[in-house]
């Protein structure tokens, strides 16, 4: 699990610090740097699977464009994670700092390292990289310009040594921050036709349901992926029968529900906006292979703040499992005073509230600002609801 991140220059953040809990919310106005911190995320993801060149392609991926714009022009692109319960490692926890730079050779990795600490240890490190070429022990040779020691330890390069300790748990970190999911569910994407051929996961967007469901009813193997999909619908529609997918053309399927007592079915462009939004985050709840890190856009979208409550509770059995049971953890951005309200109580200190300031964005845990700025701000009812007093502004702009 992630526990805390730091971004250094990377687009609106110029230093941004804040922790993650096993589910996390970002809560802030429109264009404050919510979605940042997702691409920000995702970015470190792509290091550890692509060189350089490629994560910064041309357009508004350049280099120059995904750096802070208030940045000088060496200033490099930073990200520090750390992280805690890596399978293999109980007890250990790590801290990733990758630093990013460009020259007129093209774009260098300025500073890599990976520390590694366990209880009533010193801290010691995994390996510690900087812009110099030279030989790294079990790592191999490096040069400044090739791709991250995670991303050679993780496509195997044959300059590694495979059986040392360091590269071992050096691995188990690549795969961690390998294993993001990042939705931003829209209704058209959910009520667009597949492609015809099945498919284990659906798309960003919410594209490619029907080839999820398709896959999920495509053997013996897969079909309790669909019996609780669809028996977690049937709470919320008692009298569904069935989730179709139909041929459409011969290289199209569609969607539709048939439901007890009418004749035919309903096909997705038919059905509710927030029936499909449900069945699509219930198709990334139920789905194989969950990411350590999901991360979800405004889920709120669309839906009926009871049935978000029902939704809601399903991503905290994800985030909180029986011990034995890998979790995922969980990471939602969101403008509905709802979806604050949910996480009253104990949840309270898993809100990150995101503000900008003159293209700055600051991310601060909710109860810091309760706790050290409110007493110079008194709320009118201390009982309201955080939602509310949200929505009302009271925690913005302190």
């Amino acid at each position: 699990m992630i526990t805390r991140v730091r971004f250094e220059n990377f687009r609106s953040h110029g230093d941004s610090d804040f922790p993650l809990r096993p589910i996390t919310l970002l809560i802030g106005s429109v264009a404050s740097g919510k979605s940042n911190i997702f691409k920000g995320l995702l970015f470190l993801q792509s290091t550890v699977n692509l060189p350089l060149a490629e994560i910064f392609g041309p357009g508004l991926n350049e280099f120059r464009w995904v750096r802070s714009r208030w940045a000088d022009e060496t200033d490099p692109i930073g990200f520090e994670v750390d992280l805690n319960d890596l399978p293999g490692y109980p007890g250990v926890s790590a801290t990733y700092r990758l630093r990013i730079a460009d020259s007129p050779h093209g774009l260098y990795v300025l500073e890599e390292s990976l520390e590694r600490r366990e209880p009533d240890r010193l801290p010691t490190w995994a390996f510690q990289r900087d812009s110099r070429p030279r030989t790294m022990g079990a790592f191999g040779a490096v040069d400044p310009y090739e791709p991250t020691l995670l991303n050679r330890v993780h496509r195997k390069d044959p300059r590694i040594h495979a059986d040392s300790l360091n590269v071992a748990f050096a691995l188990v970190v690549a795969r961690a921050l390998n294993n993001f999911g990042y939705y931003h569910l829209v209704v058209s994407a959910l009520k667009s036709n597949g492609t015809g051929q099945p498919w284990n996961r659906i798309g960003y967007y919410g594209d490619r349901l029907p080839d999820f469901l398709a896959w999920a009813k495509s053997s013996e193997e897969n079909v309790p992926y669909y019996e609780r999909i669809r028996e977690d619908m049937k709470e919320l529609l008692p009298e569904l029968e069935s989730i179709i997918v139909t041929q459409v053309q011969t290289q199209q399927q569609g969607l539709a529900m048939a439901f007890r007592g009418q004749r035919g079915y309903i096909a997705a462009p038919d059905l509710s906006d927030g029936t499909l939004l449900t069945l699509g985050l219930l198709s990334i709840v139920h789905g194989p292979g969950r990411p350590n890190l999901l991360c979800i856009e405004e889920p709120e979208a669309g839906l009926n703040p009871r049935r978000l409550r029902w939704l809601f509770d399903r991503f905290i059995g994800l985030a909180y499992r029986s011990p034995g049971i890998e979790a995922t953890q969980v990471l939602f951005s969101t403008h509905s005073p709802w979806m604050v309200d949910f996480f009253r109580g104990e949840l309270q200190d898993s809100v990150l509230l995101v503000e900008q300031t003159e293209g700055h964005s600051r991310v601060t845990p909710l109860v810091e600002i309760q706790r050290d700025r409110l007493h110079q701000h008194p709320v009118p009812d201390p009982d309201e609801p955080i939602g509310h007093l949200w929505a009302s502004g009271v925690y913005e702009g302190l």
